[in-house]
């Protein structure tokens, strides 16, 4: 095989190379991109499920808040208190 032969195979061959190494990259990042999404999406989804809705959260203060010996007339006082929608909107970030 001349040399000239040679050079024209090669760049043959080249020609089919380069398109499937760009599919295999760009199936690579599309696949790296879907992992990152779905790991975003099951810790915040897990994060919700985790928290406590706030009646839960004040019921379960009221238990420790005897079992330390805080009054009665300070555990009847929790009735009053209303959850803020902003310092949740906050912590839950």
């Amino acid at each position: 095989m001349s040399e000239r032969q040679q050079c024209l195979t090669a760049s043959n061959s080249d020609v089919h190379f380069w398109p499937q190494l760009r599919y295999h990259w760009r199936m690579i990042r599309v696949r790296i991109i879907a992992a990152v999404v779905l790991v975003c999406c099951l810790s915040g989804l897990q994060a919700q499920e985790s928290a406590p809705d706030f009646a839960q959260w004040l019921d379960e203060l009221r238990v420790e808040a005897r079992d330390r010996g805080i009054s009665d007339s300070t555990i009847l006082a929790l009735d009053a208190i209303q959850p803020l929608e902003r310092v949740l909107e906050l912590d839950n970030s």
